[in-house]
């Protein structure tokens, strides 16, 4: 199976672990689950960003993300960005510009090193790239995620991007630049495809209470779930799901009589 999707499993996998626990982990549950996917010291930064995310709260582990992630609200469409992000933001954007840039000829070094099966070049050449994510992470602003996920996708996607490297992937640049876009592209269309089916299901539910409401009024009684099904031009197993789910559309029962 595909590195990437192996350890965005481990990931989803630690974060449900962690759920258990009342949203706690500790740095050596995180290194017994993820042990086989480490080859630097420099991925778990990410890690525990990625945690801190889902509101995890690791032992010992504090960075300014896990102030603002706190209290940041979730961006609409048209993107907001709260005041702790936008501290967040600028601060990180501080940090990574202090980060000697690579001088000529050294990531080509750092890579050969890898290939060779070096990964203590690991750190040096996400550094060397952490601008990059951020530049391209501007391409994607005002698309429904917030820059500072754009940033920690991007940075993911760097890290995994990097372990996957080998002869037969070409120009790194172009390489690496692909998955930090992929990534970032993955979390805009989840956070899209979540926003259609909650706007979907909503959109069904008003239209599930306007006809039972309606039908209540032309028949003078609780309508029948395969009168809804009709009026609704949908399955009958899809109106009694969206009956469930409704808690303010008026009672219908399945096996009531018809008048006669």
């Amino acid at each position: 199976m595909d590195q990437k999707i192996l350890f965005q499993e481990a990931l989803t996998s630690l974060v449900e672990f962690a759920a258990t626990k009342g949203n706690y982990i500790t740095p050596e549950e995180i290194n017994l689950r993820m042990k086989e996917f480490i080859t630097s010291d420099s991925q778990y930064p990410f890690i525990y960003d990625y945690l801190l995310a889902n509101k995890i709260t690791v032992e010992g582990y504090k960075n300014i993300k896990d102030s603002s992630a706190q209290n940041k609200k979730q961006t609409e469409s048209t993107e907001k960005e709260s005041t702790e992000e936008s501290a967040f933001i600028e601060m990180y954007l501080s940090d990574i510009s202090s980060i000697p840039p690579a001088e000529n000829g050294e990531i080509e070094a750092l890579l050969e090193k890898l290939l060779h099966g070096n990964t203590d070049v690991v750190n040096r050449l996400v550094e060397c790239h952490l601008s990059m994510v951020a530049d391209l992470a501007k391409n994607y602003r005002l698309k429904g995620v917030s820059f500072g996920d754009l940033i920690q996708e991007g940075n993911i996607g760097l890290m995994i991007g990097i372990s996957d490297y080998n002869e037969n992937c070409g120009d790194f640049s172009d390489f690496i630049s692909k998955r930090i876009c992929r990534a970032m592209e993955d979390i805009i269309q989840e956070q899209t495809h979540s926003d259609q089916i909650g706007t979907h299901l909503a959109d069904k539910l008003n239209q599930l209470d306007h006809v039972t409401k309606q039908l209540n009024e032309t028949l003078g009684r609780i309508p029948e779930i395969s009168e809804i099904s009709e009026m609704m031009a949908i399955p009958e197993e899809q109106v009694s799901l969206l009956l469930k789910l409704s808690l303010d559309t008026l009672s219908v029962s399945e096996d009531a009589p018809e008048n006669k």
